[in-house]
């Protein structure tokens, strides 16, 4: 009987494995920071393309001059991090011949700063780009709402980005989802301090939805201005959703 059970721990746990993936570091980093190849295409744009403030209702168009520097023909295709982004489809281009592509940005469900990377594949690789450019810009919210609403935490809005403990332990501030998906938040567990959550009222917000973002000290916990709270599951850099304590 026991060896009974063993075998059938054993084929549950192999079952709970199959349903999880582990990606390992290696492929985290180069999604993050991608190896190019050399090859026989020129980007005249360089490594950055600034888009500058665009905004939340607009969608914007920029083309990047290219060419190949040999004597082949060549074929070249574009993706991006962000659906946000869209280059021109696959192209070839002649031996020495001169083209462009064409970079199509969208902001909206985007406010507040952004920087995504369109990579550049020709047939010398499929596995790894021959050019990295950076596009990085600005998206200003939609009219009405960076009034109300002036602090960017990617698709959360919020009225301000500090809080103080005067006399209570727990402290809200509005915010309004902005974005084309329904946010669930909690503290970002690694980056925050102990003893302090991170929620919304309602606990989901719909896309359009205002709400409200509430901090609480745990039962213990002082406030104080060292301790450090960020957004969780938001999707912009940490200082871009931290909630300064004051």
């Amino acid at each position: 009987m026991r060896h009974l059970l063993t075998l059938v721990a054993l084929f549950l746990a192999f079952q709970a494995y199959g349903q999880f993936k582990i990606i390992p570091k290696a492929t985290l980093d180069s999604l993050a920071n991608p190896r190019t190849v050399r090859s026989s295409l020129l980007v005249e744009c360089g490594a950055v393309l600034e888009l500058g403030r665009v905004s939340e209702i607009d969608t914007i168009e920029r083309s990047i001059a290219v060419e190949n520097s040999s004597d082949s023909t060549l074929l070249y295709y574009t993706r991006t991090t962000c659906s946000c982004l869209k280059g021109s489809d696959r192209a070839v281009l002649k031996g020495r011949e001169r083209g462009t592509i064409t970079l199509r940005f969208s902001g909206k469900g985007h406010p507040g700063p952004f920087e995504h990377k369109l990579l550049i594949y020709t047939n010398h690789s499929q596995s790894h780009p021959t050019a990295v450019v950076k596009v990085r810009g600005y998206v200003e919210p939609k009219a009405g709402q960076g009034l109300e609403y002036p602090y960017n935490c990617g698709e959360l809005l919020l009225r301000q980005q500090s809080v103080s403990f005067k006399g209570s332990r727990v402290v809200r501030i509005a915010c309004i989802n902005s974005g084309k998906r329904a946010l669930t938040l909690t503290e970002d567990t690694l980056l925050s301090s102990r003893g302090i959550k991170l929620y919304t009222e309602p606990k989901t917000l719909k896309t359009g939805q205002e709400g409200d973002l509430v901090v609480e000290l745990e039962a213990g916990r002082e406030s104080s201005k060292s301790l450090k709270l960020y957004i969780g599951e938001i999707g912009v850099a940490p200082r871009l959703r931290e909630i300064k304590i004051e």
